[in-house]
This record gives C-alpha cells, sequence and structure tokens, in this order.
C-alpha cells in the first residue's frame, strides 16, 4: 500500500543549515508516538494531543552531535515548525501549533516549555529573541531566559526600542517589555 502524500511528505523531508561555528539538521517522519530514539536526547512534546510527527534536530558543535527531538502535530503547514539557533550562546528555541520551548545545547537541559494557543514564529533581534504568537507574545534572552510577557490580539504592531519592546494592539492597547 502506497503512503499517503501527508506520510509520504514526512519521510523525505530533510534540511541541513550550516553556520559558521555549528550545523543543523532537521528531519521529519511521521510517529504514533515517542519510538524509543528520544531517550538519546533532549524531548520536547507537544502537550495534550497525539503526536503524529518527530522531528529530529541534530545540531553538530565541536565535531559533537547533539539530538532535540520533538513530538507534535502540525496544525497547518503554512505555519510548520520554527526553529531558531542562537550561536553566541548555543541556545535553540524550538515552536510550533501549540507549543514552545528553549533547549540549552552545551548542557542537552530544556529550559523552558509551555503551550500557547497558537504559534507564529520566533525573530532574533541583537540583544533578545521575541516569541510571537495569536494571543500573546514572549521576551527572552539570547541564553534563552523569559524576561516577560505580554497579551496580544492581531493584527498587532512591534516597536523595537533600545530599552524595550513596545506591543500595539487594539484589545489591549500599548503593552511594554522592558530589558533588564
Amino acid at each position: 500500500m502506497l503512503p499517503n502524500f501527508h506520510e509520504w511528505l514526512l519521510m523525505s523531508v530533510q534540511t541541513e543549515f550550516i553556520l559558521p561555528s555549528a550545523s543543523l539538521a532537521v528531519t521529519h517522519e511521521p510517529t504514533t508516538g515517542d519510538p524509543g530514539r528520544t531517550g538519546q536526547g533532549v524531548a520536547i512534546t507537544e502537550a495534550d494531543i497525539t503526536p503524529d510527527t518527530l522531528t529530529t534536530i541534530k545540531v553538530r558543535v565541536q565535531d559533537k552531535n547533539r539530538n532535540v527531538y520533538v513530538l507534535w502535530r502540525p496544525q497547518s503547514w503554512s505555519l510548520g515548525l520554527s526553529i531558531l539557533y542562537v550561536q553566541e550562546s548555543s541556545t535553540l528555541f524550538v515552536g510550533g501549533s501549540t507549543f514552545s520551548a528553549v533547549v540549552d545545547i552545551n548542557e542537552m537541559r530544556l529550559k523552558r516549555q509551555h503551550n500557547v494557543d497558537l504559534f507564529w514564529s520566533f525573530k532574533h533581534t541583537p540583544n533578545s529573541v521575541l516569541e510571537l504568537g495569536e494571543i500573546e507574545c514572549f521576551l527572552y534572552s539570547r541564553e534563552g531566559d523569559l524576561i516577560g510577557s505580554v497579551p496580544v490580539d492581531p493584527p498587532y504592531d512591534i516597536i523595537e526600542r533600545d530599552n524595550e519592546v513596545e506591543f500595539v494592539t487594539s484589545l489591549f492597547g500599548i503593552q511594554r517589555i522592558s530589558f533588564p
């Protein structure tokens, strides 16, 4: 029996990113749960769902492979999975559908994972990382420490300043997160 299009697409997707001091290889495959490999690295599991996708993120730094496994269910291929690797701090930010997480690659430790209503993307600024979402946005240090969060409602505007990030929304008005 031939796999359906979703299964075929997942079986054939592998992407590698080469950075100045690291490389990332990302592979997606269909799954019905934990295939037993997640014990070989950091595991991120989307809460309150039955996962149908296992994403393996292999981060290679200083000739060492470090694996991050994500068990999740894509809600829409247009939103997909977002991965941001901050080389200066060896911090991996991962988000998709209804979750986001921060992994310290040097220590191979999950620093933070939380459920969100709808994850959108990450934005790397010179001193921080913004996590954008449907109803809440978060500001992190480059090391993945949470600086603050604000409620938002789309569409919203983002204004970045030297000492803060401002979010302008119709429902919540002006919300600010200041840098420490």
